[in-house]
């Protein structure tokens, strides 16, 4: 006789609750799973009533499914395939129509054992599977587009995903950007991509090859979702054609001849300009940043131009910027750029980029605001631009030239001048020497601003023996610059010939004028007035020549030659 303890009968009644409750939950799970389902689902017994129905069917049917359960099929729905697959024991599915609308049936028996005690019908409408199948069809097309772009392009291109893995990319990425140094490449590659991902900011860099010496620009793209998080990054590569390096070349040099027709040579027959052309030439073997220094007036562009055309850089991009007419936000943007994201029409190149493989010539580096110093510096230092608002940054190949009239060291005592800066532009110096200095080179240099103003002004000038005498042998404190103004102003002036009087006037060392007793300020303006209108008066016939030479009115010279004669 077996003996069952309360304990097993408690363990038995409680396993059996637990199985309950497991069929319950499994029960309540499928029946979630049934009314969920997007298609709708309708089961029949074997008399062909409704057993099973759920809120799809119910709409397709547009029948509740408390008033169809129990009811013979054809009683609440048209089509009657369940009844088919009840007769046959077999699958059967079917497109059919019911009104308007085009639906797919999937029909299968349901078996206890091997007994049939049932059908169970799957019903979706045809229109949402052709918009699936439309959509992978369109996706499908789109894979194959893609495929075909990247296969033919010539530009390399890489996907990759967020965890940094490249997901596609083609031959012309692997040929253009992982050509050579793979392992220093694939180091670089996963930097950009992270510092994309990061910043969800696009990325540009241009670079050379190490071994072909081709240029190339690498573009990074980060692809957002609608939460805001980077979950592709587009990379593209591609070579700098040798077309553009030819547009480029040929823009170059239509610049260079415009600029070589205006510009005058040197004139080297001083020493001091001797020696100091003899050690441009070894500068301009050089690649070095030149510091040109000089007083004002000297024309220290002409060192710089001329180190240009006897170094390799002749041919290549020049530009030159006037450092004390630019504020310092203008200043910035015309050296390093300025790129804005929302508006890629505000986006401006700066001259470092445009000129690169050439010479920038700054003007007056001594007025640079101490911010674009620095800047200035970062750049020689990198030898690479970074742009503002981006994390673009582009190698440049730039030889710097800078002049100032300026004491920078000085500057830099006084805290004017970025002191690392100062020694970076300081390692070749060049002092163009003031007029003064240049005895030898002042007739030439006058012919050679003669020819200048004569094709300018269309006049063929003639000039006094005296009043050439007096240009050669003046200081000229104002160098340069003072000799041309003096030359433009006699030639706009003057209508046939240059007269002494007329020089001595502009250059202001006709005579010494002597004062040998005090008197009001007044009478002694007066009587200098009028020891010049009757020195004008010997020489110029008439109150119009005397009014040009003296820069007066023709009405005041005649008003004070009537003054004299009643006098």
């Amino acid at each position: 006789m077996t003996v069952v303890s309360n304990q097993n009968i408690a363990e038995s009644v409680e396993r059996r609750q637990n199985e309950e409750t497991d069929h319950k939950q499994n029960y309540m799970n499928l029946d979630a799973i049934f009314n969920s389902v997007h298609n709708g689902i309708l089961s029949i017994d074997v008399e062909g009533k409704i057993t099973a129905m759920n809120p799809a069917a119910e709409r397709m049917a547009k029948t509740k499914k408390d008033e169809a359960i129990g009811k013979f099929l054809n009683e609440v729905v048209a089509p009657s395939g369940l009844l088919n697959v009840i007769r046959t024991g077999e699958r059967h599915s079917e497109k059919y129509t019911v009104g308007n609308r085009k639906y797919l049936a999937h029909r299968s028996p349901i078996f206890e054992g091997k007994k049939l005690v049932g059908a169970v019908g799957v019903f979706q409408e045809i229109a949402e599977v052709e918009m699936i199948s439309n959509e992978l069809s369109t996706v499908r097309q789109l894979v194959d587009e893609i495929e075909t772009i990247m296969n033919h392009s010539q530009s390399g291109i890489c996907i990759v995903d967020s965890a940094g893995m490249i997901i596609r990319k083609n031959l012309e990425f692997d040929r253009i950007y992982f050509t050579t140094g793979f392992n220093r490449k694939q180091s670089e590659f996963r930097k950009i991509v992270y510092d994309i991902i990061c910043s969800k900011q696009e990325y540009k860099i241009t670079q050379k090859h190490p071994e072909s010496k081709k240029k190339y620009t690498l573009s990074g793209y980060p692809i957002l979702n609608e939460k805001g998080v980077v979950e592709r990054v587009v990379l593209f590569v591609e070579e700098i054609s040798s077309v553009d390096e030819l547009k480029s070349k040929l823009v170059t040099m239509q610049r260079r001849l415009a600029d070589k027709e205006q510009r005058d040579p040197l004139i080297l027959y001083s020493d001091s300009m001797k020696i100091l052309h003899s050690q441009m030439h070894q500068a301009s073997q050089t690649e070095v940043t030149i510091l040109i220094q000089g007083e004002q007036g000297t024309e220290q562009e002409k060192i710089a131009s001329t180190i240009i055309e006897m170094g390799d850089r002749k041919n290549a991009p020049y530009l030159t910027i006037d450092c004390s007419i630019l504020s310092e936000k203008e200043l910035d943007q015309e050296l390093f750029g300025y790129y804005e994201r929302a508006n890629e029409r505000q986006n401006v190149v700066g001259c470092f980029e445009q000129a690169d493989g050439g010479t920038i010539f700054l003007r007056n580096i001594d007025q640079m605001p101490m911010f674009v110093q620095v800047k200035l510096l970062r750049l020689l230092k990198s030898q690479s631009v970074e742009m503002e608002n981006t994390l673009e940054r582009k190698i440049v190949d730039v030889r710097l030239i800078v002049s100032t009239h300026k004491d920078l060291k000085k500057y830099v005592a006084q805290g004017k001048f970025n002191e690392d800066l100062y020694y970076m532009l300081h390692i070749v110096t060049f002092t163009m020497p003031p007029l003064r200095e240049r005895k030898e080179d002042l007739s030439e240099l006058l012919q050679q601003k003669w020819a200048e103003l004569t094709k300018r002004y269309n006049k063929d000038l003639l000039i006094e023996k005296e009043a050439l005498s007096r240009l050669v042998t003046y200081h000229w404190p104002g160098n340069e610059r003072e000799l041309f103004h003096v030359l433009e102003h006699l030639f706009i002036s003057t209508s046939r010939k240059i007269h002494v009087e007329a020089v001595a006037a502009l250059l202001g060392d006709e005579k010494p004028v002597y004062i040998n007793k005090i008197m009001p300020l007044r009478e002694a303006v007066e009587e200098l007035e009028k020891e010049l209108i009757q020195l004008a008066s010997t020489k110029f016939k008439t109150s119009k020549e005397i009014a040009n030479v003296l820069q007066v009115n023709p009405s005041t010279v005649f008003r004070k030659i009537k003054k004299l004669e009643l006098e």
